[in-house]
């Protein structure tokens, strides 16, 4: 299992990445990240007590943030 870090306005997020169920996934976060694709990401959906979104590096930075468009965005591929 792979760990990683989250750093926001009021603090951190410490999360597990399943590399071994979800090896791509992990894979492509970690690259993402490496990146700075995620810097000054947003959370643009947050359901307290339930849910908070974010990973719109598109999208959803803060100094270019598009309102109309967050939340759709994506990194210009997929994979399986």
């Amino acid at each position: 299992m792979t760990s990683a870090t989250i750093t926001t306005e009021i603090g951190d997020i410490d999360v597990d990445l399943f590399d071994s169920s979800a090896p791509k996934a992990t894979q492509n976060f970690i690259d993402l990240a490496r990146k700075g694709y995620y810097d000054e990401v947003i959370f643009h959906r947050v359901i307290p007590g339930f849910v908070i979104q974010a990973g719109d590096g598109q999208h959803g930075k803060k100094s270019a943030l598009d309102k109309d468009k967050v939340g759709r965005g994506g990194p210009g591929y997929t994979f399986e």
